[in-house]
C-alpha cells in the first residue's frame, strides 16, 4: 500500500503533496510537501500519530473523529513559515481488514486567479488516480452488499431495510460523482427534456430532509414546459446536491426559495436557489467549487464541482452569490432546446 501511494505522490506537481495514514493515524508515508507545510521532516513524522502531529483545535479534534470512526472526512489549515496549506484527510483505502487514510496537501496561495488554471489541472490528475481506485475498489462490496439486502427484503419486511437500502444508494451516487467530478468521461446522449420535471423530481427527493431542517420550499416557475438539451439523471443530481446544501446550511430552518424564468428572447432558463442560512466570505466562496473542499464535518465536497462540471457539459453557466449571514443563492443557467 505505501509503494503504491508514493507512486500516486510522485505524479503531483508542485503546490501538491500527499501522507498516508494507517488505520490508528500513525505516519506510514510523509511527502515532501507534507514537511514543507508543516515545517516536520519526514523522518520525525513517519510512526508518530497524526493527533499529535496536528496539535492546534482546528486539526486536532476534526482527526480525533476521523480515526475513532466518527466522521469520514477532516479539513483544516496548516502553516508553517516555509509553505503554507490546506489539508485534505479522509482517502479511505482498504487493505484487508484495515483502513489506510490518505491526505492531500494542497498549497493555500495556489488558490489565487492567477494560478487556479494550473492548478486546477494538477489537482484533476491526482484525483483521477485517486478516484480510479476508490471506485475500482468500492464497487464489489456495494453491489454484494445491495444483493444481500434485496435477499432479506424479501423475506423480511423491516423499516431498516428500505433505510439501509437508500443509504447504499446514496454511497453509489456519490461514487458516480466522484467519477463524473474527477474524470473526463463520455457524454451521456443527451435528450430534449422538461427542465421543470428535472427540477420538480429533485425536490421530490429533498422532501423529507425538509421536513426534518425545518424548512419550507417555495418553488416559482413561470413557463413549466420549458425543454433544454441534457442527461436528466446528472441534472437532476446537480439540483439535488445544491437543495442538499442549502438545507444543511439552514440550521434553524426557514424558507428555501426556488425559482425558474424562461428568458426565450435570450435562448436561456435560470433556475435560482436562495436560502438564508449561514453563507459563506470570500475566501470560502472562492473554493467552493473545489473538489473534496468543504466546511461540513462527514461530507466530501462535491456538490457545487459536480453540478458546475455538469452545466458545462450542457453549455450552460453556474454563478454562486452569498455572504457571510445572509446565505446563498445558486443559479443555473442552461440554453433552451427549441428543436
Amino acid at each position: 500500500m505505501v509503494d503504491r501511494w508514493q507512486n500516486v505522490i510522485q505524479q503531483f506537481g508542485p503546490g501538491m503533496g500527499a501522507a498516508l495514514f494507517d488505520g490508528e493515524g500513525n505516519v506510514l508515508s510523509w511527502s515532501s510537501f507534507a514537511a514543507a507545510a508543516t515545517g516536520i521532516p519526514a523522518d520525525q513524522a513517519i510512526g508518530r500519530n497524526a493527533c499529535l502531529l496536528f496539535q492546534s483545535n482546528t486539526a486536532y479534534l476534526p482527526l480525533l473523529r476521523l480515526f475513532d470512526g466518527q466522521e469520514n472526512t477532516a479539513v483544516f489549515p496548516v502553516s508553517a513559515a516555509e509553505q503554507p496549506a490546506h489539508v485534505v484527510v479522509g482517502a479511505v483505502i482498504p487493505q484487508g481488514s484495515k483502513k489506510d487514510v490518505g491526505a492531500l496537501f494542497l498549497d493555500a496561495t495556489l488558490f489565487s486567479a492567477a494560478t487556479q488554471e494550473a492548478f486546477s489541472w494538477q489537482r484533476s490528475k491526482v484525483i483521477s488516480t485517486m478516484a480510479s481506485g476508490l471506485t475500482q475498489a468500492l464497487r464489489g462490496p456495494l453491489a454484494t452488499a445491495v444483493g444481500f439486502l434485496q435477499l432479506l427484503a424479501r423475506d423480511l419486511k423491516h423499516p431498516y431495510l428500505s433505510e439501509a437500502m437508500r443509504e447504499v444508494t446514496l454511497i453509489s451516487n456519490l461514487l458516480d460523482a466522484l467519477v463524473d467530478t474527477a474524470i473526463p468521461t463520455s457524454l451521456p446522449t443527451p435528450q430534449p427534456t422538461n427542465i421543470y420535471a428535472i427540477l420538480s423530481a429533485a425536490l421530490q427527493l429533498s422532501h423529507f430532509q425538509a421536513l426534518r431542517s425545518g424548512v419550507a420550499i417555495e418553488v416559482e416557475a413561470e413557463d413549466r414546459d420549458t425543454l433544454v438539451l441534457c442527461d436528466a439523471e446528472q441534472l437532476m443530481r446537480s439540483f439535488h446536491y445544491v437543495i442538499q446544501n442549502a438545507l444543511e446550511a439552514m440550521t434553524d430552518g426557514g424558507i428555501l426559495k426556488v425559482r425558474q424564468v424562461s428568458y426565450f428572447n435570450r435562448g436561456w432558463v435560470e433556475i435560482t436557489f436562495r436560502d438564508h442560512g449561514a453563507g459563506m466570505d470570500e475566501q470560502q466562496r472562492s473554493l467552493a467549487g473545489i473538489p473534496f473542499w468543504t466546511t461540513k464535518a462527514g461530507h466530501l465536497g462535491l456538490g457545487i464541482a459536480y453540478a458546475t462540471n455538469v452545466v458545462h457539459r450542457y453549455h450552460g453557466d453556474l454563478q454562486l452569490e452569498t455572504q457571510p449571514a445572509a446565505g446563498t443563492q445558486v443559479l443555473f443557467k442552461l440554453p433552451i432546446y427549441k428543436g
